[in-house]
């Protein structure tokens, strides 16, 4: 409804007042007479609407995007079909025992098509073996991607300058009373989206892990799957078609570690 609509409204209720504006005020200072439903309160609220601006709605803060964070495999010395997997960020690790798996073709390759980042562990291997690579790479630092499986590994790369991590959104601190920190709250940093995560369900170790997020989903772009066999933690070989079957893999959203791929992990990830 137009302005000029509504005072229009304001004038025919005016019109069909039976008292005068003083004599309705005096009824209504007197209370208990039904005003709301008068004419000369149905004007007045008429004209108010016509000339007075609502107050413009509160501004939604910008979700993040997550994008940088999800999609992304973590490689270990396996980058069989890495490159022909569609839509992927390639994250390489920084551990130097990888490193002659990864071909200058490979790299100039993922380069060229902005899917190359440096990933380390930050407890065995620290972020300035990351940041030799990527200088060697010509790479910005801000392609350091870190790991929080623990709060010291979190405090390590956040105080590196690492904003994207993949690790176990359970073992980060969290007290609500203090400002972020990359000790005391690192979970803040999340939850405001300041830091992007991808948080590890490694069903490969624990079939039955429930996801918890922490109500940090501002900065979680999705889960890390793994897939590997290992008798000492222990883990059992769990393929990626089964876990997407059973609904603990998100192809549009996870991201992947590759130790352990089987040729029909690969042939998963390329077709999904």
């Amino acid at each position: 409804m137009t302005d000029t609509a509504k005072l229009a409204i304001a004038v025919s209720e005016m019109q069909k007042a039976g008292l005068t504006v003083d004599e309705w005020c005096m009824r209504v200072s007197k209370g208990g007479y039904r005003y709301m439903s008068t004419h000369i309160y149905k004007s007045l609220k008429a004209f108010e609407a016509a000339v007075k601006t609502p107050p413009a709605p509160a501004p939604k803060p910008p979700q993040a995007n997550l994008s940088d964070i999800q999609r992304c495999l973590f490689l270990t010395n396996d980058v069989s079909k890495a490159l022909d997997t569609t839509n992927r960020l390639l994250i390489a690790t920084a551990d130097k025992t990888y490193r002659a798996s990864y071909s200058d073709l490979f790299i100039r390759e993922a380069i060229a098509q902005n899917r190359f980042r440096v990933w380390c562990d930050c407890h065995s291997t620290y972020p300035p073996t990351a940041f030799e690579w990527l200088d060697q790479l010509g790479l910005p630092h801000h392609y350091f991607y870190g790991e929080c499986e623990s709060a010291q590994a979190f405090t390590v790369a956040y105080e590196a300058g690492s904003r994207h991590m993949v690790g176990n959104l359970s073992v980060l601190t969290y007290d609500s009373s203090l400002q972020p920190h990359p000790v005391t709250n690192q979970l803040a940093y999340v939850m405001n989206g300041s830091v992007h995560v991808t948080n590890e369900t490694y069903y490969n170790r624990d079939p039955n892990y429930r996801v918890d997020w922490r109500n940090a989903n501002a900065g979680v772009g999705g889960n890390c799957m793994a897939v590997y066999e290992s008798s000492s933690e222990p883990a059992h070989y769990f393929s990626l078609q089964d876990q997407h079957a059973q609904g603990k893999y998100n192809p549009n959203t996870d991201c992947v570690y590759v130790a352990g791929f089987a040729q029909a992990d690969w042939d998963f990830v390329v077709t999904h």
